[in-house]
């Protein structure tokens, strides 16, 4: 079997991730990959430093007709089966692209926006797999053939993050005494990542456990009005803005809790690194993060947009060390037993033998 992948993401999150995970665990079932990103893309470069066959492949606008008549090109050079487009923007171009050349054609799709031309993804795609049965009910709400929908949740490695880390050190850096509890938040600054709603929650926090800290990591389009926001509540000693980290074990071995505050969520594969280093989490009831986290088992789950709930469930436990350890403990191996990455590249690849013919 061969396979193209198509992203069109210029950045680094966690579905690139997920679509490094499956190139890899697909070249080592034998199957031929090959990635096209953008120029300078982060995946481009770790594809290739992962020894996988990678290219960079120019896309102008939603629907480019000249960038699906070229992927027409590498389709059939290449001798592909099948297409695989790893984001929304890569759809329209995967869909004609790969009509053009005969094969078929799927798409990853990772969050639970309501779908835009939906047509696309019910003509144009002979497979949607979706990261979530949330992500799944919306697809089908927007339209697309209940037949062409397939749940494949998205996965980790248990053990990538598991190492010894200097987190005196790290608490030292980031101003925080060691006495404080530390709460995280990894996640893109976007508004369905909800941390308006934490930073509410926050004031609660901080008025009755004045010895607490958040450290809030990524990148996007909210971040000066997040700061804005914390400098107006009055948290600015409280609330650490990192940016881009790439230090994410030594932070979750830093944590008391990892918290997720968004109200809307394809699935969250933050939640699941957490998990995996025996944090227990705090979240909310949005998207597919229900079907990871089991409320009072591996953590708690709380309404979205709420953040009187998301305030009363962290300090619940923060003053719970022993629910906070057995919650850590059940949620590693919860990820262990239902969301590793060999779990969906298997997943994946038994949706492309059923649209391939075996």
């Amino acid at each position: 079997m061969k396979v193209v992948h198509l992203s069109t993401a210029a950045s680094w999150r966690g579905g690139e991730q997920q679509c490094l995970y499956l190139m890899q665990g697909l070249a080592a079932r034998g199957v031929d990959t090959l990635l096209l990103a953008p120029p300078g893309a982060p995946l481009l470069a770790r594809a290739k430093e992962a020894g996988l066959a990678a290219a960079a492949f120019r896309r102008r606008g939603r629907l480019d007709p000249r960038a699906a008549w070229r992927l027409r090109g590498v389709l059939r050079a290449s001798g592909a089966d099948l297409v695989h487009a790893h984001d929304a923007h890569g759809v329209p171009v995967a869909a004609l692209g790969g009509r053009l050349a005969g094969v078929r054609r799927v798409c990853t799709r990772r969050v639970d926006f309501p779908l835009r031309a939906a047509w696309i993804y019910g003509r144009g795609l002979d497979r949607v797999v979706c990261i979530s049965h949330a992500v799944r009910r919306v697809c089908a709400q927007g339209g697309v053939p209940e037949d062409k929908l397939a749940v494949v949740h998205s996965g980790v490695d248990p053990d990538r993050l598991r190492g010894e880390y200097r987190t005196r050190a790290l608490r030292e850096s980031l101003g925080i005494p060691r006495k404080n509890h530390v709460l995280v938040n990894i996640a893109s600054l976007t508004d369905h990542k909800g941390q308006t709603y934490l930073l509410e929650a926050m004031l609660t926090v901080v008025r009755d456990r004045p010895a607490t800290d958040l450290l809030v990591a990524g990148t996007g389009e909210l971040a000066d009005a997040l700061r804005r926001q914390a400098r107006e509540l009055a948290l600015d000693e409280r609330v650490h803005f990192l940016g881009f980290r790439e230090d994410v074990g030594a932070l979750l071995t830093l944590a008391d809790l990892f918290v997720i505050s968004s109200h809307l969520e394809g699935l969250c594969t933050s939640v699941l690194d957490a998990m995996a280093m025996e944090r227990a989490v705090v979240v909310t009831d949005a998207g597919g993060l229900p079907e990871i986290v089991r409320d009072e088992v591996d953590g708690r789950v709380v309404p979205a947009k709420d953040p009187e709930a998301l305030a009363a469930a962290i300090l619940e436990l923060l003053a719970d060390r022993r629910a906070r350890e057995r919650m850590g403990r059940a949620g590693r191996e919860r990820v262990r037993e239902a969301f590793t990455v060999d779990r969906m590249v298997e997943g994946t690849l038994a949706q492309y033998r059923e649209l391939c013919g075996g």
